[in-house]
């Protein structure tokens, strides 16, 4: 059976925008990769600058921390659509050649 899993997708999508904003892309790279290396507990340690908050991202999704807001329908929508596709590729209405009954 097909699955779509919205958190794993919201969660790609809020970590993937929240990346620290840093003037200079090496520093960036470095702190990243510092983060990386050592672990998230290490992030701690850096610069307030470079922190993000754990919640930033997510009130494009979620209206309250779980529920779905209209970014968050919008994304499961695709997500479903996409896996409709993938799954029966003959329901994909680009596919359909038939017209439609008429009653």
């Amino acid at each position: 059976m097909p699955v779509v899993d919205i958190w794993s997708a919201i969660e790609d999508l809020v970590h993937d925008s929240t990346t620290p904003d840093l003037p200079d892309d090496k520093l960036q790279d470095d702190k990243v990769g510092f983060v990386e290396s050592h672990g998230v507990e290490a992030a701690r340690y850096l610069p307030e600058k470079t922190k993000v908050s754990p919640f930033e991202g997510y009130e494009k999704y979620l209206s309250d921390g779980l529920h779905l807001n209209s970014g968050g329908n919008e994304l499961l929508f695709k997500l479903i659509v996409s896996k409709i596709k993938e799954a029966w590729p003959e329901l994909d209405p680009a596919a359909i050649t038939e017209e439609p009954y008429a009653f």
